[in-house]
């Protein structure tokens, strides 16, 4: 099982460190964690189901310690976006996937961009420590 965790683990003095950087520069720093989060789990997938719960603790404990500075952060969690890395799955299994989507249509590139945006923009000034599931309610399922 390998989830990665000293490249998180590595990342989060950094982070702070350009964090804080940017607090004395009167900067404000709207962060936005684009992160892909399977939330309805299986046996096969144990590991990324251990990686999300790992990023969402960090999320949430990122968003408490740098609230107090004005710095927000939130993640993006997408769904199954048809691109170029899912060319070689089977037509069968994309239609079973989109069967479940209860918008019963798929998501596009904007769409996780925009969230994304969204997060990054003044508008969210005031939003911390949230994952938003752009997937056209698959998680509702």
């Amino acid at each position: 099982m390998n989830i990665t965790l000293p490249a998180k683990y590595n990342f989060v003095p950094r982070f702070y460190r350009l964090a804080i950087a940017n607090i004395l520069s009167n900067l404000m720093v709207p962060l936005a964690g684009l992160i892909s989060v399977a939330f309805l789990g299986h046996l096969q997938a144990i590991d990324a189901l251990a990686g999300v719960s790992i990023a969402n603790i960090l999320l949430r404990s990122m968003a408490r310690e740098l609230a107090p500075y004005g710095i927000t952060v939130n993640a993006v969690a997408p769904g199954w976006i048809p691109v170029e890395r899912h060319e070689g799955v089977s037509q069968e299994k994309k239609d079973a996937y989109q069967v479940r989507i209860p918008m019963q249509e798929w998501g596009n590139p904007q769409d996780i961009a925009e969230a994304v945006l969204y997060f990054a923009s003044f508008e969210s000034k005031f939003v911390t420590g949230q994952y938003l599931c752009v997937n056209g309610g698959f998680t509702l399922m």
